[in-house]
């Protein structure tokens, strides 16, 4: 998420002499709790003015007549390469552009979500923020802090969100999920002709979780079980198909998916991210009876595949028997009757076949 936090008075004063020009208590309370863990955005005046990366912060300053060293601080050129640093460097992590005025009107048509306090006074200074249209936004009262509270003036929190902006994000996350037609596994396609990608995998198991529900342990939610197939390897567009068999590869799987998730779920609003990621995080668990169910057609589409093509992955790669069994331990914690059936019409006959290692 790009944001945009400031405060500023009834006639729009920033500052003054380079300077705040006012002393409000509380008045900085929000500005802590947004920016703690994320990463704040600021022009060279501005960080002049503070004099130091803020701490439990990344800060880059924007600058082309200084660089500023330190740790947790990068300094760039322009708006746009502070942008495309903070996403390359902090993946998941929310950016918030803090001033000064020049550095708040180049980002305008680029924030998603202003937080802006409002000061109910008028108080003198010589740099405004910038005149925005109120149209493209939705406005709303986060809290009012009255003069009671401050001992001076009362402000208020406002959160403007532009109206575009849950849907930006929404098409730009489907841009990016389109990606995972480009992840290879290593199963072939019916025929042999190649090999599956990732989105014809979710798609697959999809389909047969809508006509296999009824064979499943325990009754399941098939809307929630089919969502969790089509977006539990959507990680692997950063994190890489990892091979059922590559024991190497499986001991960094973890961080890896972990890392990767982190960065494609905070293209989202708030709200679908924490869904989606809620669904990847309760297939890795394996404990729900979707979760369960899940597993168990990730587990045995491809085993299916694999018998069609005569064993041909299985081969290919040298794959025993004893690696089959072990990769597929709880498939029937899904369903027994669909692992039965996998173990006696793909499983067995290819080990027969010899296309299985029985060691």
């Amino acid at each position: 998420m790009i944001g945009l936090i400031v405060a500023f008075t009834n006639n729009r004063v920033i500052g003054n002499n380079g300077m705040i020009p006012w002393r409000i208590k509380g008045e900085q309370q929000r500005f802590k709790e947004l920016t703690t863990g994320n990463v704040v955005v600021m022009g060279r005046r501005s960080y002049e003015e503070i004099g130091r990366p803020l701490p439990n912060r990344d800060t880059i300053v924007v600058s082309n007549t200084k660089k500023f060293e330190a740790d947790n601080l990068i300094t760039v050129g322009s708006l746009k390469a502070a942008i495309d640093t903070a996403k390359e460097r902090f993946p998941g992590k929310n950016i918030y552009i803090s001033g000064g005025a020049g550095l708040y009107k180049e980002a305008m048509d680029l924030v998603e979500v202003m937080y802006i306090t409002k000061i109910d006074a008028v108080i003198e200074g010589d740099t405004l923020f910038p005149e925005f249209d109120e149209n493209e936004f939705d406005c709303e009262l986060y809290r009012h802090v009255s003069k009671e509270e401050t001992g001076s003036y009362s402000f208020d929190y406002l959160t403007y969100t532009r109206k575009t902006a849950k849907l930006d994000s929404l098409f730009n996350f489907f841009r990016e999920i389109d990606k995972e037609k480009m992840i290879g596994r290593q199963t072939y396609l019916t025929g042999a002709v190649r090999k599956e990608n990732d989105a014809e995998h979710a798609w697959h198991m999809s389909v047969m979780t809508l006509l296999l529900a009824g064979y499943a342990n325990e009754k399941i939610d098939v809307l929630k079980t089919i969502s969790m197939l089509l977006i539990h390897d959507l990680v692997e567009i950063y994190a890489g198909d990892t091979y059922a068999y590559d024991e190497e590869a499986k001991k960094s799987q973890n961080d890896r998916e972990k890392a990767a998730a982190d960065k494609l779920y905070s293209l989202l609003p708030k709200e679908h991210a924490e869904y989606l990621r809620g669904l990847w995080e309760e297939f890795e668990l394996w404990e729900s009876p979707e979760a369960k169910f899940a597993h168990t057609m990730d587990n045995i589409q491809p085993l299916m595949l694999n018998a069609a093509n005569n064993g041909k992955s299985w081969v290919e790669n040298g794959i025993a028997l004893s690696q089959v069994l072990k990769r597929n331990e709880r498939c029937a914690e899904g369903s027994d009757e669909l692992w039965n059936y996998a173990y006696e019409n793909f499983i067995k006959p290819n080990v027969e076949k010899g296309n299985l290692k029985n060691e």
